[in-house]
């Protein structure tokens, strides 16, 4: 009987950081890479020097070490949440630069603070806010008066 897929999502530690077991054993391994590139995939020849097997041991020993599983799981965990944030933090600029490059053009064209507050569903005092920035910097581009208005709490 074939045992079910598991998604991706809902491999575990217990799977031995997902595909170990076919690393583990090299007939297995050929067989599996053979299947996925559709091609005979001839072993290499070990090399048995002292070094190696050192070096095997000591890779094995850390694979099957759960204390640094956990701690890569964990790494790998807050690399994607920073990733997110800093995705959704890009985003925001970039609504809030497209925001000012609205407000700039249509100040450049006559359009009151409130029509254009109005327009863009936008409250009077945000628009005006940026209007100022914009009538005391007229040679900043957007990124720049972006910049100014909000500025990074890293500076």
């Amino acid at each position: 009987m074939k045992q079910p897929l598991i998604p991706l999502t809902q491999l575990n530690l217990t799977n031995r950081f997902l595909f170990d077991e076919v690393m583990d054993d090299a007939q297995t391994h050929q067989d599996v890479l053979s299947i996925i590139l559709g091609r005979d995939i001839p072993l290499l020849e070990q090399n048995d020097s002292e070094k190696e097997h050192r070096i095997h041991k000591r890779v094995c020993k850390v694979r099957t070490n759960e204390q640094v599983g956990v701690r890569y799981m964990q790494a790998w965990e807050e690399r994607i949440y920073d990733k997110e944030e800093a995705r959704e933090e890009g985003f925001s600029e970039g609504m809030c630069i497209r925001t000012i490059s609205l407000v700039k053009r249509n100040l450049s064209k006559g359009v009151s603070v409130s029509d254009i507050a109005q327009f863009m569903g936008e409250t009077e005092d945000s628009v005006e806010k940026i209007a100022d920035m914009i009538r005391c910097h007229p040679e900043a581009d957007e990124a720049e008066l972006y910049r100014l208005l909000y500025p990074s709490e890293e500076e």
